[in-house]
Parts: C-alpha cells; structure tokens; sequence
C-alpha cells in the first residue's frame, strides 16, 4: 500500500485506512477491498456503514453525503485532518 496522506488519512493495523467522518462525529474504517487514490484523496468504491446510517464517497478530497441518518445527508463537505 502506498504511503497514506496522514492529514486526512490514517493507516490501520489491517492493513487498511480511516478517515473522520464530521456527519457521525468518529472515525470510518476501509480495509483491503477499498483503494486510495493518495494523489487525489480519491477512494474506491462508495462506504455504506451500517446500511445506510452513513453512506458516501470520497472524490478529490471531498465527502459527497447519500443517504445518511445524520445532518450532512445530501450535501458535499471538504474532508477534515483525522
């Protein structure tokens, strides 16, 4: 895996990576099956965490909110370091 942009990405110990979510207020965890595009701060493919209690992906370095049980759902925000 490629070095991870430690502002707003953190490695874990399974070998994947976590960012903070601002809508849960916590961390979201991505293991194997999901690739950063650390130039882009770009991840593959969208996170659905808990069936749809947060759902969204990360474009160049943005958090684009689906549908989600918190107040960001629906809206764009920039990532925030972690």
């Amino acid at each position: 895996m490629k070095r991870l942009t430690k502002k707003y990405f953190r490695k874990t110990a399974n070998g994947g990576f976590s960012i903070w979510c601002p809508g849960c207020h916590t961390g979201h965890f991505f293991d194997k099956r999901w690739t950063l595009d650390e130039a882009t701060k770009t991840v593959k493919p969208s996170m659905n965490v808990n069936n749809e209690e947060c759902h969204f992906n990360i474009t160049n370095g943005e958090i684009i909110y689906h549908s989600c049980r918190h107040n960001l759902s629906g809206k764009t925000v920039c990532m925030v370091p972690f």
